[in-house]
């Protein structure tokens, strides 16, 4: 079933008899359908923009292609083009001064900052969305809104972050947007369980508190299923995993996490990947098949972890040493204690960053 932003725009755009308001309708739908992964139907309405609008009779329409072409190259493929063509969009949203069209593709730029680990890049996009930001531009409030609740949940501040995440929900249910609601749950359970995961470096996570993440996890694949959506199925899934994980749920996870390393949605050598493998390695261990075990070790050992963002060599090395351990190999868990320590060490450097950097803004929109 269609979501109710999707019906409104498609209505808006069959009544529309404005060529020029049917193309920004065309390319906001264009947008929706690049990040929830419908990507050939994104790719036909880009196309269609193009054929007609390819000339540059109007920037406005001009950027909006632009944005589907960065979301198409980012969702579908993770590509550093997606920076490229976000960022020219942003430029000419600046150049012709379109306040709405600025802080759009701000949001989007600090969205992708975020994810690679770029903060002061991040929080200089923040500030120049919010700037631009009208309270009526909802598709612009939603994306910083969660931006701004997972930067905080991610730097510790989980009360700021659930100001950040409420304004974000309501701009989202206000728009009738069930994807980004979904997103929304996604990134706020998938964050907890990750910085749980890191968190059990020094400090054994309670019961409780594994019980709690266990339920949002399970709330947000609910939701998914209810809203029918399925761009975040793997996500989920991985996140789901993260939870067995933490629960020493071993007997679980493993077919879980080889379902998942089997699906075209985890690629090779990336940290995922990676994370999963060190988690199946330590599963396996657990579970007494020491060969499997280690044949995965060291292929996890084999590559280039510092190619990684500081946190995830942290969830790897604590998932290697410790299937060490259960293989009786003590002298190779000693050996990651000094690379161990030095990710824990990067790591909190990073938060320190990350929450300096946001420290001003605490506060809702106003």
């Amino acid at each position: 079933m269609a979501a109710p932003y999707v019906k409104r725009l498609i209505a808006q755009i069959e009544s529309s008899i404005d060529t020029l308001s049917r193309a920004m309708l065309t390319a906001e739908l264009a947008c929706y359908w690049a990040r929830v992964g419908e990507f050939e139907e994104a790719e036909r309405l880009r196309v269609e923009l193009r054929c007609t609008f390819s000339d540059g009779r109007n920037v406005r329409v001009s950027i909006l292609i632009m944005c589907i072409e960065g979301l198409l190259l980012y969702f579908r493929e993770l590509s550093p083009g997606a920076m490229d063509r976000l960022a020219r969009a942003r430029l000419l949203s600046v150049a012709s001064g379109h306040k709405d069209l600025i802080a759009l593709t701000s949001a989007w730029l600090a969205h992708i900052h975020f994810n690679n680990n770029r903060y002061v890049e991040m929080s200089d996009a923040i500030s120049i969305c919010l700037n631009a930001l009208d309270k009526s531009n909802l598709p612009a409030v939603c994306r910083v809104s969660m931006l701004l609740g997972d930067a905080h949940l991610y730097s510790g501040n989980p009360e700021f972050a659930q100001l950040w995440y409420e304004r974000a929900r309501g701009a989202a249910v206000e728009l009738g947007d069930q994807a980004f609601v979904g997103a929304l749950t996604y990134n706020r359970s998938a964050l907890r369980v990750f910085v749980a995961r890191l968190g059990s470096a020094v400090q054994i996570q309670s019961d409780d508190q594994v019980r709690l993440m266990s339920g949002e996890v399970q709330s947000a694949i609910n939701y998914q299923a209810v809203a029918r959506l399925r761009s975040l199925d793997h996500l989920l899934e991985t996140s789901r995993v993260g939870v067995l994980m933490l629960q020493r749920n071993f007997s679980s996870a493993k077919p879980a996490i080889e379902a998942l390393l089997l699906s075209a949605d985890v690629r090779p050598l990336t940290s995922q990947a990676s994370i999963l493998k060190a988690d199946l390695a330590l599963c396996f261990a657990e579970l007494k098949a020491i060969e499997s075990s280690m044949i995965l070790l060291d292929d996890v050992l084999s590559l280039d972890l510092k190619n990684y963002d500081v946190g995830d060599r942290v969830v790897i090395y604590l998932s290697i040493k410790e299937a060490y351990k259960s293989c009786g190999l003590l002298h190779k868990a000693a050996e990651l204690e000094q690379p161990l320590a030095l990710a824990l060490a990067g790591h909190k450097t990073q938060i320190s960053t990350l929450e300096t950097l946001i420290s001003p803004f605490q506060s809702v929109l106003p």
